[in-house]
């Protein structure tokens, strides 16, 4: 492994963890962040995982799971976008 490489992935990996721990840290206040979270608590609470109240209802699957397991709470709903980041970086990383 290169050196640029590894110094990237220290990098990735700090960034993560402090991005981590500071998800639930501030609240919900933007509104549409809001409502997305509040379509999936609604979607976890009545085990609703086919009917969608807009077009992207895959979207909300994620989601509806990381509620499930944490509770409803920010940080649960801010998990699945930091996942999403860290797999598209690392699509990137490998992409040749």
């Amino acid at each position: 492994m290169s050196m640029t490489l590894r110094a990237w992935l220290v990098v990735l990996v700090c960034a993560v963890v402090i991005r981590l721990l500071t998800l639930a840290a501030y609240l919900l206040s933007d509104i549409i962040k809001a409502r997305y979270a509040e379509i999936v608590r609604v979607k976890a609470i009545a085990n609703n995982w086919i009917t969608s109240h807009i077009q992207r209802g895959v979207t909300f699957w994620l989601p509806v799971v990381y509620f499930k397991l944490f509770g409803f709470n920010e940080f649960a709903a801010r998990l699945p976008v930091l996942y999403r980041h860290v797999d598209a970086y690392g699509v990137h990383a490998y992409d040749g």
